[in-house]
């Protein structure tokens, strides 16, 4: 089995894992200002609401910041398989990404996917609509590829709410996203 592949089943086999149930209905928050955020034992930082409330995780689970039914997951995974160094790894780390959710979820609608980097480690972005416990939500979530583990940040909602919560907090918390050092 080639990295590539062998990294797009790492991702897929952790994409969603942890998620233990889905948020309480309730208000989301509109935040007034941002924070930052500096996870140590995940290499990053990253600016987040200042209302929202931060719930330290069990490792592989970071971080959790929620308010209401919006959550803000921060994972990192620690792998053996190296990340993909072309264009064509990563694109078919996409691939299998999205066949494995596929699997895991009968209802995991991909809206748009796509590949990008950050701070040079290559990252998979997932933009999905998928079932957390019972529930339906619309999930962003961003795999960025390091040399011995995965950093996933996921964002998600009710369908309805998303594209408001997007606008207000989870573009702002994704694009906030750094590593501590290069390529993690």
């Amino acid at each position: 089995m080639s990295g590539p592949l062998r990294a797009g089943i790492l991702l897929l086999a952790l994409a969603g894992c942890g998620r233990a149930s889905a948020p309480p209905v309730g208000t989301t928050a509109t935040p007034t200002a941002f924070r930052t955020l500096s996870v140590p034992a995940a290499g990053v930082r990253l600016r987040v609401p200042a209302d929202w409330t931060v719930t330290p995780g069990q490792p592989p689970l970071m971080d959790v910041i929620s308010s209401g039914s919006s959550i803000i997951a921060l994972w990192r995974y620690s792998t053996r398989v190296p990340p993909p160094r072309t264009g064509a790894g990563v694109s078919a780390a996409l691939t299998t990404l999205e066949r494995r959710a596929r699997r895991r979820d009968r209802t995991f609608r991909v809206q748009r996917a796509g590949t990008g980097r950050l701070q040079g480690a290559p990252v998979i972005i997932l933009d999905a609509t998928e079932t957390i416990s019972g529930r339906l939500r619309r999930v962003r979530s961003e795999h960025v590829l390091l040399r011995g583990s995965e950093l996933v940040l996921e964002a998600y909602s009710p369908p309805a709410a998303f594209p408001h919560e997007d606008h207000l907090v989870f573009s702002p918390v994704r694009k906030s996203l750094s590593l501590d050092s290069p390529e993690g």
